[in-house]
């Protein structure tokens, strides 16, 4: 446990204390997992590419090992599921908040249809999403 809190810690400050360029791509990972979480949610017709994300995280020199634990655990603290505290880092966590709330209007604004057409085609734009059928 100490270890995960350790490394929690460890991706806080590099969040905090990073390069412009690398905080804003890790920031767009953070916001396209997100995206790509309530999409799949919210739009039943898109699926998510196997291994989509990582690739992504990849593409734009983002450690995804390094990210990905704690946006999956964000988007889990906040949908009220199981989730190991040690993944949750309180300023990835925000930013999952923030954008799960743009998302919501979003969806609230659009209505499913153009919402799912906006989001789903954008995500597999950049091959983290497909259409099922």
């Amino acid at each position: 446990m100490k270890l995960h809190a350790l490394g929690a810690s460890a991706v806080a400050l590099a969040l905090a204390f990073t390069s412009p360029a690398k905080a804003t791509a890790a920031r767009d990972f953070v916001l396209i997992a997100t995206t790509t979480g309530i999409t799949i949610l919210k739009c039943p017709n898109y699926d998510a590419v196997e291994g989509g994300l990582v690739k992504y995280g990849d593409s734009i020199g983002v450690d995804v090992d390094r990210y990905g634990p704690p946006v999956a655990a964000a988007l889990r603290v906040i949908s009220d599921m199981p989730y190991n505290r040690g993944d949750l880092v309180p300023e990835v966590t925000q930013v999952v908040r923030n954008a799960i709330g743009e998302l919501q209007d979003n969806h609230a604004k659009l209505g499913d249809r153009k919402f799912c057409r906006k989001y789903g085609d954008f995500l597999e734009s950049i091959g983290v999403m497909r259409r099922k059928f």
